[in-house]
């Protein structure tokens, strides 16, 4: 996701209409500026570490996403966990095209 807003940024920032369906996510959203504030805060060492993928997996596959004729984002939070001995906290962002 960090990528799709650098790239909607960048698109908007050279003259673009951007990537983002502005209009769908104003009418079937809510939370989308305290999520862009978070994605915008995470460094991308975090993300990698996070991910276990290096930056160009990552970047190969929001090219796949971008190019999507469609798509669905979607994240949950889950409370403080246990997993495999570990206190954790969980997120859960899906995607599908």
């Amino acid at each position: 996701m960090k990528l799709m807003v650098e790239r909607d940024a960048a698109s908007i920032g050279s003259g673009g209409s951007g990537l983002l369906d502005r209009a769908f996510i104003a009418e079937h959203t809510c939370g989308i500026e305290a999520l862009n504030r978070e994605v915008e805060a995470t460094s991308w060492d975090v993300i990698i570490r996070q991910f276990g993928l290096t930056r160009a997996a990552i970047e190969s596959a929001a090219d796949v996403y971008a190019s999507a004729a469609a798509s669905f984002y979607a994240t949950e939070w889950a409370s403080p966990s246990t997993e495999m001995g570990r206190p954790m906290c969980s997120r859960q962002r899906i995607s599908c095209c």
